[in-house]
Formats: structure tokens, C-alpha cells, sequence
């Protein structure tokens, strides 16, 4: 089950839309670019290919940005993020790995000293 609104599902469609009608416009204006004589092209092709590439951007960001808030409300992702499975100033046991606590002077685990 989804825990999007139904303004951010309506979100993630425009941005899909924006996305893909973007990529085409790239590649309807590269093939004309690189099939027009550039005499008489006129810069339209450019310009094709130059709009369709800012509208595939703005789409994937309208994409991911909607999908970043879906995974953070409520709780369900945070961006911190633990490297080495232990939070920021706790201690582990030099002997067996455990997490003690930042009072604790032996392991409660295997008795060895901390610190």
C-alpha cells in the first residue's frame, strides 16, 4: 500500500509526463539537427532539443522531489544515516564488539574493560 496523497500521485504523473515529453522533444530535435542542412536550418532543431532537455530535467526533478517527501512523511526515511551501526559518541567493547552504554567501565556482555 502507498502512502502518497493524491496531490503527490498527481505529481508524480505531471513529472512523468514532463519527463517523457521532454526526452522526445531531445530526440525529435537531434534527428532533424543532425539530418538539416545548417544553412537553412534556422536554430529550430537546436532550440527543440535545448527546450526538450530543460523540460526533462525539470520533469525527473518534479519526479524526485515528490518521491523524496512520500519517503520521509511520517517517519518511514530519515537522511541520517549510522556508518558503522553505532550512533554519533557510543562505545563498543574492544573485546566482543558489543554497544555499551558511555557510563558503562565493563562490558556487560563478556566483562572485558571499556574505554
Amino acid at each position: 500500500m502507498s502512502n502518497r496523497t493524491p496531490a503527490q500521485t498527481l505529481l508524480l504523473v505531471i513529472g512523468v509526463l514532463v519527463l517523457l515529453g521532454g526526452l522526445g522533444c531531445v530526440a525529435v530535435g537531434f534527428a532533424d539537427f543532425a539530418s538539416a542542412d545548417p544553412a537553412s536550418d534556422g536554430g529550430s532543431s537546436m532550440l527543440l532539443f535545448a527546450g526538450g532537455a530543460f523540460a526533462a530535467v525539470v520533469g525527473f526533478g518534479i519526479v524526485a522531489f515528490t518521491r523524496a517527501s512520500v519517503l520521509t512523511r511520517n517517519g518511514a526515511y530519515t537522511r541520517v544515516t549510522i556508518e558503522q551501526g553505532s550512533a554519533p559518541g557510543s562505545r563498543s567493547c574492544s573485546g566482543c564488539g558489543r554497544a555499551t552504554t558511555s557510563s558503562a567501565r565493563f562490558c556487560e556482555s563478556c566483562g572485558a574493560a571499556v574505554g
